[in-house]
């Protein structure tokens, strides 16, 4: 029994430290941090498909995260403050060595600025 629970201690201990630190950093230029949304508030019946069909696997139909794949939840604080170029930017070129696969060839601009204006949706239901 003890070394199940060091063998299970260890598995945590490796994925934290994967996370911290063999996993890079966002690196997000400025120029995509500031780039306003062109499209604020439109389109969510088609981002909400977007998400459904393409980020609800990981990241749930609720936007809290499949803990095993993403340790994203996109009702949090630290998710909603981030501007919607970043979020943007994130979507259209991913992250390499993560699950989060780059979407800018597979959708437009427009329908990706959708999926943003979406995401923001989950910030209004954690209040309920």
């Amino acid at each position: 029994m003890k070394i199940q629970v060091v063998k299970l201690g260890i598995a945590v201990l490796s994925i934290v430290l994967f996370y911290a630190f063999i996993i890079p950093g966002w690196d997000i230029p400025e120029k995509y941090q500031k780039v306003p949304n062109p499209y604020p508030g439109e389109g969510l019946k088609t981002g909400a498909k977007i998400y459904k069909r393409t980020c609800a696997a990981c990241h749930l139909t609720n936007g809290k995260g499949n803990k095993d794949i993403t340790p994203v939840d996109f009702t949090s604080e630290a998710f909603q403050s981030q501007t919607d170029g970043t979020l943007f930017y994130k979507i259209s070129e991913g992250r390499a060595g993560t699950a989060m696969k780059s979407y800018g060839d597979d959708f437009a601009e427009k329908k990706l600025w959708y999926l943003v204006n979406y995401l923001r949706t989950f910030k209004e239901e954690k209040k309920n």
